[in-house]
């Protein structure tokens, strides 16, 4: 990797981790959302977890 190449963290991670993480994150959002809840939660962060993971995904072709 040269100097100024940022390594992609998710790239440490199987498939199969990415699609349990981003399953579990939306399980997460969906719980926050339903409870009614949601002004208490920085539910942006979860979200942005959520695209991150996916956008990996469908880098790597599996999404």
């Amino acid at each position: 990797m040269l100097s100024h190449e940022k390594e992609n963290p998710m790239e440490q991670h199987t498939p199969e981790y990415l699609r349990r993480t981003l399953a579990h994150n939306r399980a997460l959002m969906d719980d926050i959302i339903s409870s009614g809840m949601s002004r208490y939660y920085n539910t942006e962060i979860v979200d942005a977890a959520c695209e991150a993971i996916e956008a990996e995904l469908r880098r790597r072709g599996i999404l």
